[in-house]
């Protein structure tokens, strides 16, 4: 067989299993979205909000602020900021600007005690946070995100349903109008896309934990199980 016969029909075979691939994807999105329930809290669990932050003093007050305004008051509920060894003043404005809150138990400020400016990674920040957390439902996102205004809601919703890890997109909003910045916007949309189709389908391959739910038992089942394989127990979802 000629090798340029070869190369067609290997591209055409190619684009053939992305295609169905993508197709499966999608038909995962249409299942997730018929089948998401919504509403409220009914048994008014505890929530925690684990906040990883590393020099994120541009962002972080008000990625806190919309994860406040996200909750509907109907749980016990609290914002916890880890401030993994930053050297701007990341941890002073969460301290002055969420005064009043710090001092209600709403937020927490957790410093990481490895060193004054010492970094110690995504993964020791939210195994830090979530080492301190007093709700049973655990949410993880990105000091540098803003949640939308019904996002605790709609995450929990879930959990409340009887799920026990929700993973949801994340859109990345480009700083400029470059080319490179929105074909990276593109790649962050197609990995939610292809994380939430196969999830929903029961191949859960990929998550972001900008944007990831678990329960406390969730956790716990998930850290025993590291310990079984012999490796150190840490939270499910860092990318």
């Amino acid at each position: 067989m000629h090798a340029a016969t070869i190369t067609n029909i290997s591209l055409l075979l190619t684009g053939l299993i992305y295609g169905l691939f993508i197709c499966w994807c999608a038909l995962g999105w249409l299942r997730a979205i018929r089948s998401t329930p919504a509403g409220r809290f009914k048994r008014g669990a505890s929530i925690s909000v684990i906040v990883p932050a590393r020099n994120e003093e541009r962002t972080v007050v008000d990625c806190v602020r919309s994860i406040l305004s996200s909750h509907d008051g109907s749980a016990d509920f609290e914002v916890i900021v880890v401030n993994d060894g930053s050297t701007d003043q990341t941890a002073a404005l969460v301290a002055r600007e969420f005064e009043g809150e710090i001092i209600a138990g709403r937020v927490k400020l957790v410093h990481l005690e490895d060193g004054e400016h010492t970094q110690s990674g995504k993964q020791r920040a939210l195994d830090s946070g979530i080492a301190v957390a007093q709700g049973t439902y655990l949410l993880t996102t990105d000091a540098d995100c803003v949640v939308g205004s019904s996002w605790v809601v709609s995450l929990c919703s879930v959990l409340e349903s009887g799920a026990s890890v929700v993973a949801g997109p994340v859109r990345l909003k480009p700083a400029r109008s470059s080319v490179f910045e929105r074909l990276q916007a593109l790649e962050v949309i197609g990995l939610s896309a292809v994380a939430g189709g196969a999830i929903t389908n029961g191949y859960p391959t990929i998550c972001n934990s900008a944007n990831l739910a678990y329960t406390r038992d969730a956790f716990s089942a998930w850290a025993e199980l590291m310990r079984q394989r012999g490796e150190r127990p840490a939270s499910p979802g860092v990318d």
